[in-house]
This record gives structure tokens, C-alpha cells and sequence, in this order.
């Protein structure tokens, strides 16, 4: 049967893949880079089957398979090798000792020094596992160098495989280059005699160019093997690699597809640092098992109802009338199409009638409400996910849960989205008819304690209930009730007014509407018809219905919603109370906001205790107990660790070069940065006419003294004379002219004494916070090509040395300079996994404000191109489809950093850190499958398919609301946690590797620590490495001298992605509470690749303006 089944084997060589060869060079010679074709037939590998005598075979490519083990090997380099048949690992050669050893994780590029021409020749087998044999490339060695080679053998089954290679390799030196080439010829199984012929060639010139490298690195088809391998293609094998990987190094079974990733179980809890006690604003929640099961019901209201409000009462209504059809139970609702009970109803499906009470707003109706069950859940999956098992997480019955603790709420509080606002829990009225609510937030959440409510205090903005008159007064500071609207005023006021609920004044009962629009006339002008068919004006139907003489009959009339159209006059209506403003505040509001939302902690953890004793607070009520649920009211007692700040490193010129910071923060006192830029050619442009020629020049001497004490070498005089203008200036056309003027009349100057020479920054100074910022920063950056720097007039009058250091700062980071470091670099804090040049990217999302339904969301990637130190970020950034969460242009984005990182450090990153912000826990499952994926993809596009290096991506979460609060006396001066606080106990995910770290000093409210979930880990981090690591990086951010609330990388990516969102929003920005006058209507044309379409039809995603180069190159974004 054997001999039968290997006469049928299809006997082809596989194409040896293609690798990058990092040599090690001559002399100093630049690192150089090659690139390999292979072409050949295949291999068939053969196994055999001891226990049913049979055999298989299959193709297998090179290095497709994995040996692990320690075999012998002869000063001509043969060797023999066992292996566990584990997929694509290293041979590598220690020393001269003739040992060989076969070690995991990944193939790779293989470091290789040239030596002279020599001969190598190894083999190595190893048993398999399931049905097929293996065979793969040999490895080698030279006795006088030690060199790490791919190596192969093993296959599936119980099957023995045996490959043997042979490597002729040459190398020469011409001059100052140095060329190389390998042919190779592999035999694996019973193959045919078949050949592989492989050629690499390598260049690398003392003293190359600069501007070489990038042609050279972009001539490189390093990607190709023959045809490319289709994106479906390489996807599936990524997949299929990740999970065999996962399978074989965890060896746990799980519950998910077998294509799809699975993040990391957590390690062992850290052990580094001081061990406290802190209380965390999670609350035990116990569920009596005894009670049963959970029922689920569908919903649904005809004639159809859009208000939750109106459906929560025909609801609450159907319950209060028909109690004993529904067996007597409590079912809990949604607001939506979801009716929950514990235990079954008497019925699987019936039809209601329902007539809500006249309540004014409606007349009498009938509602059928159409309830019919569709689940039944029962708490054992629940269980075992809290126990840590590998199943996913029961999702629907947890949300059954969280509407039982969220129905006796939502009947006494405002809901909205997971929080609950009213009135008596604090307010605060802002300016321009707004006011700020406190509330309450809560969700139930899985953790290693079991299930707990995150309770929290929550701040929103609602529309002040006040008549619509005194509304748009307060909105626009011009409007005047007594005169006519003109067209561009009248759509100011109806933009604002649109989709309010308004309550009218002149009936004897209240009714209540929903504005749709407002009249084209005023009320003066407009009629309507009766029903006799007769035309009457607004204003004689008023005074003879109402006996009512309408006041300000220039007005408009309000249009609200119904049956027929119907004009509603401006003077007789309320602003409804409990509507959530959904649009932009202003820098004024904010600041008051602020004021209402920032408690101190202990002030914070008593309001949270308070509300937890109501008996109209979360989880109180029928409803918990009715479902056997049970929620304290004290909050968890977590154990915290306390890490020591890490130690950083100045440059060697001041005569402080190390300093260790206290509470998160130090002072730049006797220090110098570590890396100064060369400031030679620099000017300033001043938009307010204030500031006067000697108070400028007196800043421009300042900054220049200032920069230097710290390490920058700043000349002390700009290439021309400040130009001071008016405000008004910075308003366009005139903006761009200036500019344009003030770099054409700098280039000259420095045209003439610097040939090649550029304007390297330009400091723009304005009165205040101006809309025209974004303007500004889209010219200067996408069309000239000017990195800028810009101040406030207040700051320049007053030259203090604490502003002017800061700034010093950010002018560092911006041409290219590096402000600090960490004195023990990354190197040598984890070597087990920085041993290698490695890659830091931050990403960000950023999205359109929610009345915005046309505008693109901004994707943001910033990557290190520096190592060891990884300090100097660039960014790229792209626009997607509007709230697309996921990184659409990834692999893009990825490539391009990647290219850059290979270009400044001269070698290819070997391990990936990605820190991604901005994403809910319900897409983590979509950004490990596509976002991890399109990670992998790219690096495999650009190294080659034997390129993976090892990937950690982790979840950067600021917009979370656990908060943690200090028993003892580990606080601050503020009585927040102190930096450096950590917890990855009790609270954090039953089985993930998550953790919860506060990196920085609290100034005002309570502290938000920063929650980082890993998705995948390559790297296999232990918990104090990753912990201390993401802690030690948060003291790098370049802008100031405190440790920072996020790992800079993500940081950064936030910043780039604002940017660019400036960029779009250019010349569109004032705040609407100015003025109503002065506008000019026309189409919504905005600059900067933004043309935003009011018509209906698909929306079109504008292309962001390119970065001029001379820009992109340095952290223009700090």
C-alpha cells in the first residue's frame, strides 16, 4: 500500500522564498540590503504511519515546518537535528563548538557576516505529526563565524521526514562595496532531484548619500516571490500561522472559529513595586442561580413610535393593565425591542391594546403592542466565563442583566445612553441657553471578582427650559425680536432650533410638539386654511382662538411635526426640559462645565456612595430582586502596586544629565535636552497690532537665550524683521497672502547667503484662540511647507522663563531635535524582547461631532524611527468613511513608517508595539481580525513572507469610568493615587491581559487611570515588563516635563489625527454665539480637500491635502 501510494506523488520544487540579508558589513560600511528571486519546481515531503502502515505525502514549502531540538554537527557544518515538527523555526550555530540548536519563535531575516568563500552542508529530521511528511531547507554553519541559518523538517503525523541542503556561499569586496551571492540546492523526501536556484545580492557603499537610501530601499522588490500572493491568500495563512501558534503554545482548546485570533490569556499578576490598598467604584453583584432562567422577548409597537420615551410608557402601561396576564411577573424593557422576565410568560406570543392617558401631547390613541419570546438564557456560560474558561463572552445575557439594573432608573432619571441625569444631582447654567446636568453612569461588568457595576458620576449639557425668544437671545448675541431675519440669519436660527420638543403657552392644557422647520415668512405675511376652506393669517387666528396679539409678528413661525402642517408662533413656546445638546461648545462653556464636573476624590467616592442608597439609585428597587439579583453598596477593595518613577537621562552639556522625577513631574533646572536642533533660519509674524516693535524683538531675544540655556541652538536674531498686523488678518484671503509674503521675503535673504537652505520655522503670534488656527496650519503645512509654532500675544508681553522653556520644548521636538530619554533604555529593560531594533506605532481615530453627517473620520498612525532611544515620531494620516472605527488604510499607513524606520536606523524592526486608542470593548474582537491582520499583512507585503516579527498590540482606553481612590496615606497633595499606580487584579478582564495604570499626577478632579487590553502578544510579556515598560514610556512625551495620562505613541496619534482634522475644518470654525449678522451665505465649501455635499446622495471621502515633506519629517503635530 505504501509503495502504491508513493508512486502517485507529485514531485515539484517550491520557489525558495524571498529574505532581506542583513549583513553585518565591512569596516563602517552602511549596513547593506538585498534582494532574492527563487525559481525551481517543488518538494514532497513523505511520511510514513508506524502504527497503520500506510503513508501520505503532501508539498511542503521550505521552511515551512519547525524543528526543535539539539543535534551534532561536523567542522564541515553537517548536521542532524530531532524536532517536535512545530512550523518555521531558526538553526543556529553556537560558536564552534559543532552544536546545533533548532529554537522557536518565527523564521526571519538571518544575520549573516561575510566570510570568504566557504562550504556548508546540513541536514536535519525530525518526526511529525497527523498524515504528512515534511521537508525543508538544511542549515549550515562556518567554523570560524557564527551565523544563524534557516532551518527545517518534521511534518504532520507520526511520520519521519529528512531534508537535506546545500549552501555555496561567496562574498568579495570591490572597493569601497561589497557584493554577495548564495546559490542554494535543498532536497527534502523522496524528491526527484529537483533544484532550487536562489540569488541574493547585496550592496552597501562607505559614505552613501543620505538622499540615496530612499531610491535604493524603493528599487527593492523585496515583496515578490513570482506572481504575489493574493490578499484572501495571505490573510488565511496569517490566520492559519496565528492559530497554530496560539494551539501550540497554549494548548488550549477553544470555542472560536479556528480562522479567527484569539487574544492572550493573562499572565501571572506583577510582583514590582510597593503594595497598597485602594477602593475602586466597582460594586459586587451576586445572582441567585435558584430563580431560573431569563427570558427574552421581541417587542413590537404599531403604529410604529421613534420616542423611547413614548414607547417606556406604552410599556409601563401594558405591565400596570394586564399584570395577572403576564403572570404576575416584572419584566424589565429596554426602550427598544427588548422585554425581559424572569422565567416564561404564560403565553409564546399575544397582542396588546394599549390606550396611553391624555396627557395634552397627543390625542387619544390606540397602540397593539406585540410581545413574543425569542430566547431563553441561563447563567452556566456565564459562569464558566467568569471561572476563566476560553469560551466567548455570553453577551445577550449579560445585557438582560444590565436592563434589570437599569429599569428602576430609567423610571426615575433622564436615561441617556448608559447615564442618568437630573436636576437635583447639580447643575450648572452655561452660557447660550445651555445647562450642565450631573448624573450617574453604570454598566455591568465581568471581572475577576465575578459581575460588578461600575458606578460613576457623569456630566452632560441639556437645552435649558426656557422660552425661545430668551433661547436665541442667549444664542446670538445681535438677534432682536423686532426685525425680519434675512435669509443667511434665518438659517442660523432654524439650524439651531430643528428637532427641539417645545412646549406651548396660550392653551389652557399643555401640549407638546417637535420643531421641523421654520416658515419661509413671517408671521406677519403667513396663512393658513380652516376647515371651511377660507385662508386666515396666523396672527387674526390667535387673537380671535385665543384672544392672543402676537408681539413680534417679524418673526418667523416655528413648523412642527404632525399630520398637517401647522405654525406655531416663537413667542408662546418653552423649550422642552431633558434634551441633550449634541453640538460643539465653546473654549467659555467648557471651562464652566468643568467647574460643575471636576470633584475631588473624596468628594467624588461620597456622591457615588450616596447614590448607590437611594432607593431610586442602580440596582435598588423590585426589579434586581425579581431577577435574583443582589448589588452591594460598598465599593471593591482591590490590591495596587506602586512603581518607582524610572530614571532620565539630559544631555551631557548641562551640568544635570540625570534626573529622578517626583509625583510625576520635574523641573529643566541646570539640564539641557538630549539632542538640540540647529535653528539658523527662523521668523516671526504677529497677528495683533498691541504688540509693539521693541516688546517683540525683547521676545525674540528671549526665546533665542532661552532655547539655548536648554540646549538649542537658536540664533539670536530672525532672517527678517518681526511683521505685526491686525486681528482681522487672520481672517482669508488675507491669512494665506501674509504668510506667503513673510516666507517669500525670508527665502530671499536666505537664498542669498545659504544656497539649498530653507525657512526652518515660523512663530505665529495672535490676541487669542482664533477659528483661523486650522487655517493657518493647513497653509503653512500642506502648501508652503513651513513648520510653525504659535503663541498667544499675553504670553509674548510677559516673557516668562517657565513659558518660554515649554515652548523651547515643542520647537525641539518640531525641527527634529530630542528633548529626554530614559536613562536605562529599552534595551535594557526587557532584552528578551528588545534585543532587536524594534517599532513603536500609536494609532487614533478621531470622528466628526454628532450633528456632523457629512464630514470623514481621521486616522492617525505615528511610528518611532529612532532605536534604541525611540523618541522622534512621524505620522501619517488618512480620511475614511464618517464613524468607521476600524483603520481602513492600515496597510498603507504601516508600510510607509515601516520604510522610514528602515531608512533612519538602517536595519528592519524585528519586534512591533502597537498602542491603538480610541476603541470600545465591543469592536476589540473587529480590531484583532482585521486591524492585527492588515498589521501583519503589511510587514509581510514589505519583508517578505519569511519577514514575522513578533507583534504586541495592545488597547489604550482613557474614555472608561473606573476610578480608584486611596484608603491611606499613598495620595497626593490633590488626594488622588499617586503615579505609578497599578492594578491588574479583581476588577480587570476574567481571562485577558488588561491592566489598569494611573501614570500621572492629578491637578484638578479625580484621576481617570488609563486601561491597556492586549489583544495579541507574540512577545510574551510578563506582566511587570509590559506594566513597567507602557509607565517608563509615558516620561517621554516631548512637550512638557510630567508624565503623561497615555503611552506617548498614543498620544501623538490623537494629536496628528486633530491636526488633520483642522485641516478640513479650515475657514469653517467660529463659534455661532458671535453674532447672527456678518455671515455671508453660499455653498459649504471648505479648504483643504473638504467639499461637503448638502444634496442627498452617497457621501464622497475627500482626499486630506498632502504634508510637504520638509513637514512630515518632524513631529509637526507637538
Amino acid at each position: 500500500a505504501a509503495a502504491a501510494a508513493l508512486a502517485l506523488l507529485a514531485k515539484i520544487v517550491p520557489p525558495a522564498p524571498p529574505y532581506i540579508w542583513n549583513f553585518a558589513g565591512f569596516g563602517s560600511m552602511n549596513p547593506p540590503r538585498g534582494q532574492g528571486r527563487a525559481s525551481g519546481g517543488s518538494q514532497t515531503g513523505r511520511g510514513y504511519d508506524d502504527q497503520a502502515s500506510s503513508s501520505s505525502a503532501a508539498p511542503l514549502h521550505a521552511a515551512s515546518a519547525r524543528g526543535r531540538g539539539r543535534g551534532g554537527a561536523t567542522d564541515r557544518g553537517e548536521g542532524r537535528g530531532r524536532g517536535a515538527g512545530r512550523r518555521g523555526a531558526e538553526w543556529r550555530t553556537v560558536g564552534t563548538s559543532g552544536e546545533s540548536e533548532g529554537y522557536a519563535p518565527r523564521p526571519g531575516p538571518l544575520p549573516f557576516s561575510p566570510v570568504p568563500p566557504t562550504f556548508s552542508v546540513a541536514a536535519a529530521s525530525a518526526p511529525g505529526r497527523a498524515d504528512w511528511g515534511s521537508g525543508g531547507r538544511g542549515g549550515g554553519w562556518s567554523p570560524t563565524q557564527s551565523e544563524v541559518h534557516q532551518g527545517g523538517g518534521g511534518g504532520r503525523g507520526r511520520g519521519r521526514g529528512r531534508s537535506r541542503g546545500k549552501d555555496e556561499l561567496e562574498a568579495h569586496r570591490e572597493g569601497g562595496e561589497g557584493r554577495w551571492r548564495q546559490r542554494g540546492r535543498s532536497s527534502g523526501g523522496d524528491q526527484a532531484g529537483n533544484r532550487a536556484r536562489e540569488e541574493i545580492s547585496g550592496w552597501g557603499r562607505r559614505g552613501a548619500a543620505p538622499e540615496e537610501l530612499p531610491r535604493r530601499i524603493a528599487s527593492l522588490d523585496i515583496g515578490s516571490s513570482g506572481a504575489r500572493t493574493q490578499a484572501s491568500e495571505r490573510r488565511a495563512e496569517i490566520r492559519k500561522v496565528d492559530q497554530q501558534r496560539e494551539a501550540a503554545t497554549s494548548g488550549v482548546g477553544s470555542s472560536q472559529s479556528s480562522s479567527a485570533l484569539v487574544a492572550p490569556r493573562r499572565p501571572t499578576p506583577g510582583a514590582e513595586g510597593k503594595a497598597i490598598r485602594l477602593l475602586a467604584n466597582h460594586f459586587r453583584v451576586s445572582l441567585n442561580l435558584k430563580l431560573g432562567t431569563i427570558c427574552q422577548y421581541d417587542v413590537e409597537i404599531s403604529p410604529r413610535v421613534s420616542s423611547m420615551v413614548v414607547s417606556r410608557a406604552l410599556v409601563r402601561e401594558l405591565i400596570a393593565r394586564h399584570r395577572s396576564d403576564l403572570g404576575g411577573k416584572c419584566p424589565v424593557y429596554d426602550g427598544r425591542k427588548n422585554v425581559y422576565t424572569s422565567g416564561s410568560l404564560p403565553f409564546e406570543q399575544r397582542d396588546f391594546a394599549v390606550t396611553l392617558p391624555e396627557d395634552g401631547s397627543r390625542a387619544d390613541k390606540i397602540f397593539t403592542i406585540s410581545i413574543r419570546r425569542v430566547a431563553v438564557f441561563d447563567s452556566r456560560s456565564l459562569n464558566e466565563f467568569l471561572y476563566g474558561r476560553e469560551i466567548q463572552l455570553p453577551q445577550l445575557f449579560l445585557q438582560a442583566l444590565d436592563v434589570v439594573l437599569r429599569e428602576n432608573p430609567a423610571r426615575h432619571f433622564i436615561p441617556v445612553s448608559r447615564s442618568f441625569y437630573r436636576e437635583d444631582l447639580g447643575k450648572r447654567v452655561l452660557e447660550g441657553g445651555l445647562v450642565g446636568w450631573n448624573g450617574f453612569y453604570q454598566s455591568l461588568r465581568p471581572t475577576m471578582q465575578g459581575l460588578a457595576l461600575n458606578v460613576d458620576l457623569s456630566t452632560t449639557v441639556f437645552h435649558e427650559s426656557i422660552p425661545v425668544l430668551e433661547f436665541l437671545g442667549r444664542k446670538f448675541r445681535s438677534f432682536d425680536p423686532q426685525y425680519r431675519l434675512g435669509d443667511f440669519d434665518h438659517a442660523k436660527v432654524k439650524k439651531v432650533l430643528v428637532k427641539l420638543r417645545i412646549q406651548v403657552t396660550h392653551r389652557s392644557t399643555p401640549r407638546r410638539y417637535r420643531i421641523a422647520g421654520l416658515s419661509s415668512s413671517p408671521t406677519s405675511e403667513l396663512k393658513f386654511p380652516l376647515e371651511t376652506g377660507e385662508e386666515i393669517r396666523v396672527v387674526d387666528y390667535f387673537r380671535i382662538t385665543y384672544n392672543y396679539i402676537i408681539r413680534y409678528p417679524e418673526l418667523p413661525c416655528l413648523q412642527v411635526q404632525g399630520r398637517k402642517v401647522s405654525y406655531l408662533p416663537m413667542e408662546v413656546c418653552i423649550i422642552c426640559e431633558g434634551q441633550k445638546f449634541t453640538g460643539r461648545l465653546t473654549d467659555a462653556q467648557t471651562t464652566n462645565l468643568l467647574r460643575l464636573a471636576c470633584l475631588k476624590p473624596y468628594e467624588r467616592q461620597e456622591t457615588i456612595r450616596r447614590i448607590m442608597c437611594r432607593d431610586d439609585g442602580p440596582g435598588r428597587g423590585e426589579f434586581p430582586a425579581e431577577f435574583g439579583l443582589n448589588v452591594t453598596t460598598e465599593m471593591t477593595s482591590v490590591r495596587a502596586r506602586l512603581l518607582p518613577a524610572p530614571k532620565l537621562r539630559y544631555g551631557e552639556a548641562g551640568s544635570v544629565q540625570e534626573i529622578v522625577p517626583q509625583r510625576g513631574a520635574w523641573n529643566l533646572m541646570n539640564a539641557r535636552v538630549v539632542e538640540g536642533g540647529h535653528i539658523r533660519y527662523w521668523a516671526v509674524i504677529i497677528f495683533d497690532s498691541r504688540v509693539r516693535s521693541n516688546e517683540a524683538n525683547m521676545f525674540i531675544r528671549s526665546l533665542s537665550n532661552r532655547c539655548v540655556e536648554l540646549g538649542v541652538e537658536m540664533v539670536p536674531k530672525t532672517v527678517v524683521p518681526p511683521s505685526i498686523h491686525r486681528r482681522e488678518d487672520l481672517e482669508s484671503p488675507r491669512l494665506d497672502l501674509l504668510l506667503r509674503a513673510v516666507h517669500q521675503q525670508a527665502l530671499q535673504v536666505i537664498v542669498a547667503a545659504d544656497p539649498g537652505a530653507h525657512l526652518q520655522l515660523l512663530v505665529c503670534i495672535m490676541y487669542e484662540k482664533h477659528s483661523q488656527y486650522g487655517e493657518l496650519k493647513r497653509i503653512c503645512e500642506t502648501e508652503i511647507g513651513l513648520v510653525t509654532q504659535c503663541c498667544l500675544s499675553k504670553h509674548v508681553q510677559s516673557c516668562s522663563s517657565q513659558y518660554l522653556a515649554n515652548l523651547a520644548l515643542k520647537i525641539n521636538a518640531k525641527v527634529g531635535g530630542r528633548n529626554v530619554t530614559l536613562a536605562l533604555e529599552l534595551p535594557g529593560m526587557c532584552p528578551y524582547v528588545f534585543d532587536k531594533p524594534t517599532m513603536i506605532f500609536g494609532a487614533d481615530v478621531t470622528h466628526p461631532r454628532p450633528t456632523d453627517d457629512t464630514s470623514p473620520s481621521i486616522a492617525a498612525v505615528v511610528a518611532n524611527t529612532d532605536w534604541p532611544s525611540a523618541n522622534r515620531y512621524v505620522a501619517r494620516v488618512r480620511a475614511q468613511k464618517p464613524r468607521l472605527e476600524i483603520i481602513e488604510h492600515l496597510n498603507s499607513m504601516v508600510r510607509e513608517l515601516w520604510r522610514e524606520f528602515c531608512i533612519k536606523v538602517g536595519s528592519r524592526p524585528e519586534t512591533i508595539l502597537f498602542f491603538r486608542d480610541g476603541v470600545s470593548e465591543g469592536q476589540f474582537d473587529s480590531v484583532l481580525q482585521e486591524e492585527v491582520v492588515a498589521l501583519k499583512e503589511a510587514l509581510m507585503e514589505e519583508g517578505g513572507r519569511n519577514y514575522k516579527p513578533l507583534i504586541t498590540w495592545a488597547v489604550v482606553q482613557k474614555r472608561h469610568h473606573t476610578r480608584l481612590f486611596p484608603t491611606d496615606a499613598n495620595k497626593d497633595k490633590s488626594h488622588n493615587i499617586l503615579p505609578g499606580t497599578v492594578v491588574d487584579t479583581t476588577i480587570t478582564h476574567p481571562r485577558e491581559f488588561d491592566f489598569y495604570l494611573c501614570s500621572h499626577a492629578g491637578i484638578q478632579g479625580t484621576s481617570r487611570p488609563t486601561h491597556y487590553h492586549i489583544l495579541w502578544d507574540e512577545n510574551n510579556f510578563g506582566s511587570d515588563d509590559l506594566q513597567g515598560l507602557v509607565y517608563h514610556l509615558c516620561y517621554t512625551y516631548a512637550r512638557c516635563t510630567r508624565a503623561v495620562s497615555v503611552v506617548p505613541p498614543a498620544y501623538y496619534a490623537h494629536l496628528a489625527a486633530y491636526r488633520a482634522r483642522l485641516y478640513l475644518d479650515a475657514g469653517g470654525g467660529g463659534s455661532d454665539t458671535s453674532s447672527l449678522r456678518g455671515g455671508r451665505p453660499g455653498s459649504m465649501q471648505g479648504r483643504g480637500g473638504r467639499a461637503v455635499s448638502t444634496r442627498a446622495g452617497p457621501a464622497v471621502i475627500p482626499s486630506l491635502p498632502q504634508i510637504q515633506p520638509v513637514v512630515q519629517q518632524v513631529m509637526y503635530y507637538c
